[in-house]
């Protein structure tokens, strides 16, 4: 709000700079406008003091409002400033419920932390006692196992002895089989002996072959016998062997029964003990799980507390939030009112400026139109005295036209070359061309810039005098000083030594551009100042055709037998005589499509007004017309020719 009070006054500056322009406005005008109407003045002093009564009005307004505008802040900024105090202690005791959360919330992580801990330790005394039960059964297991293990060692040790006593038994059988063989061994060879002893008695009765078989099966006898008994003696020694495994076995066995059974012993003491141990530890965490319920009830009745106090202060804050935004919707509607005022201040200034400028436009318009056509009669009564008692010049009752050597080489004109020289249809020569085409540049109007600018296609009337006229002339004299003599008529200069007859046809140029669209260079050519209007054109362009191609612009052609063609004086062209009176003032090059605000003063003659006199407040250039709101022009483009009347 500082800053729109801020701004108003400085628009309420700016408001009151522009009255005082307006007032030095209304005070130039005053004083430029003493010597013209009085209803003019007073009219334009009844808009200055409407204008200024509605910029009073205005301002008075306009203070107005910043006056209720500046209560309206002030009560504003109160009702932030307690709006300010609330917040404040809102968010004071927010920050004291927050403290408060926090520490609730460090108290249940430390509990939950314990709550943890003791959870972990439950679950590792779980485990310990788990994998202790498991040991215990797999204890019971491997004692199961051994237990049965060792019944069945008991049943193979008697296995074993049964089948010692056995092998004894065959082992003492076996020991009378070789005592019954060797005394059959022994018996044999006691045979054996007596059959010798009868074998040498009875030599020629036996034969020596049948004893030495017997011999034979004898020796196999007894090597079958001795094998059988070293198999028995072998199979003797491994069963004593086997015997001897079999007690050492049992005696490890009964060791390991000893080892186990003591094993077993001090486990089941163990798992007593941890039975205990678990018992203790259930019934601490079940106490530990009832204080810690009992806090977990009383920081949620907290918390709901708090709860609610925290949706207390957000409805609060809401509420606050909502009129902060009130206050800004309002800001923003007082912001736009002030826009559109001062916008619709700004166009009506705009509007009054622009039927301002129009008025002056009009007002100068008016008066170079008066000035036309006082020119304009001027012109035609000097023509009409001039035709008056002249006959037709020879070269003018020519069907082709004036001849070029009988008039003034500073404003000969083109003629129609004869028929029997033509090729075509007539056309003009472009030898004699005059002054204002010869002597000017490429592009340039037909006669300067006040004569085009008062001929062209949106002014009232033609041109005022002819070339060689104002150029022969001299600048008028000042009001109330005799006229000069004409002196004596002017005279043609000898012919050049170019040829007579028409000259070949030139390339055309290109179109000249649009009225609007020549350069200030093309438009007013070289010799469109002010000192050069009076001076005479060059020799070179007198006696001979122009350097450059021949414009593009010239009137269409006509014949002199056509019907149409425009009939002569019966006095010849008025431009051969001198004129009766002073010349016209003229003026200096103006832009294309303008009329300026102050043009050269004219004679005075009797029955008009004198011209107002120069207001030091306008611009020397014409005054800028006012763009419709929807367009700008920028300053190097220049108005059109329709914009300026």
């Amino acid at each position: 709000m500082a800053q729109k009070v801020a701004e108003l006054l400085d628009e309420k500056c700016k408001v009151l700079e522009t009255f005082s322009e307006v007032k030095q406005k209304f005070d130039k005008l005053e004083f430029t406008l003493q010597n013209n109407g009085m209803s003019a003045q007073a009219a334009e002093k009844d808009n200055l003091e409407v204008a200024s009564q509605k910029l009073e009005q205005s301002n008075a307004q306009m203070k107005k409002e910043i006056e209720r505008l500046q209560e309206e802040l002030s009560q504003q900024n109160k009702a932030r400033k307690q709006q300010e105090d609330q917040l404040a202690e809102l968010e004071q005791i927010l920050r004291n419920l927050e403290e408060e959360a926090k520490e609730r919330k460090s108290q249940l992580e430390q509990d939950n932390t314990t709550l943890k801990i003791h959870e972990i330790n439950t679950e590792r005394l779980q485990k310990n006692l788990q994998a202790a039960k498991e040991e215990h059964a797999m204890l019971l297991e491997s004692k199961a196992q051994l237990v049965q293990e060792a019944e069945d060692w008991g049943e193979r040790l008697g296995e074993l002895e049964e089948e010692m006593t056995m092998c004894e038994r065959s082992h003492t059988g076996m020991l009378e089989d070789c005592a019954n063989k060797d005394d059959r061994i022994k018996s044999l060879t006691e045979c054996l002996l007596k059959m010798r002893d009868w074998d040498s008695e009875d030599e020629s009765c036996v034969d020596g072959s049948s004893l030495v078989n017997i011999i034979f099966e004898m020796s196999a006898d007894l090597k079958s016998m001795e094998e059988d008994k070293n198999r028995v003696f072998a199979k003797l020694a491994d069963e004593v062997k086997a015997k001897e495994d079999l007690q050492e076995g049992i005696k490890h066995l009964e060791e390991q029964k000893e080892v186990l059974e003591s094993e077993s012993a001090n486990y089941a003491s163990e798992s007593q003990k941890l039975q205990q141990k678990l018992q203790i530890m259930t019934e601490m965490y079940q106490e530990n799980e009832l204080k810690l319920h009992r806090m977990l009830t009383v920081e949620e009745k907290e918390r709901l507390q708090k709860e609610e106090k925290l949706n207390k202060a957000g409805k609060k804050i809401s509420l606050a939030a909502e009129e902060l935004n009130t206050y800004r919707h309002r800001a923003k509607d007082l912001e736009e009112e002030l826009e559109r005022t001062s916008h619709a201040y700004k166009n009506q200034l705009a509007a009054r400026a622009a039927d301002r400028d129009l008025a002056d436009v009009k007002r100068e318009n008016a008066h170079l139109r008066q000035k036309l056509t006082d020119a304009q009669f001027k012109s035609e009564i000097l023509e009409k005295d001039v035709r008056e008692g002249r006959p037709l010049f020879r070269g003018e009752r020519s069907p082709y036209g004036p001849s070029p050597l009988s008039r003034p080489s500073s404003e000969t004109r083109a003629f129609l070359s004869p028929p029997t020289l033509m090729d075509g249809p007539p056309r003009l020569s472009p030898q004699f061309m005059g002054p204002s085409r010869a002597s000017r540049g490429v592009g340039e109007p037909p006669s300067g810039g006040q004569d085009f600018e008062r001929s062209g296609p949106h002014s009232d009337s033609g041109s005022l005098s002819p070339s060689w006229d104002r150029e022969r002339r001299g600048p008028p004299p000042p009001p109330g000083h005799p006229l000069p003599d004409p002196g004596l008529p002017f005279r043609r200069p000898p012919p050049g030594p170019y040829p007579m007859g028409p000259l070949p046809p030139r390339p055309p140029l290109p179109p000249e551009p649009y009225f609007g669209e020549k350069s200030s260079e093309s438009f007013h050519g070289p010799h469109s100042m002010l000192g050069d209007m009076r001076l005479p054109p060059d020799p070179d362009s007198r006696m001979g055709p122009p350097p450059g191609p021949r414009l593009m612009g010239m009137p269409p052609l006509m014949d002199p037998r056509d019907p149409h063609f425009p009939p002569r004086g019966p006095y010849g062209p008025p431009e051969f005589f001198p004129p009766r009176g002073p010349p016209i003032g003229m003026r200096g090059p103006l832009p294309p499509g303008m009329f300026p605000r102050a043009p050269m003063p004219l004679p005075q003659h009797m029955g008009y007004l004198p011209p107002r006199p120069l207001s030091d407040s306008f611009p020397p250039g014409p005054p800028p017309r006012p763009s419709p709101p929807g367009s700008e022009q920028t300053p190097d483009q220049s108005p059109s020719p329709h914009d300026v009347i």
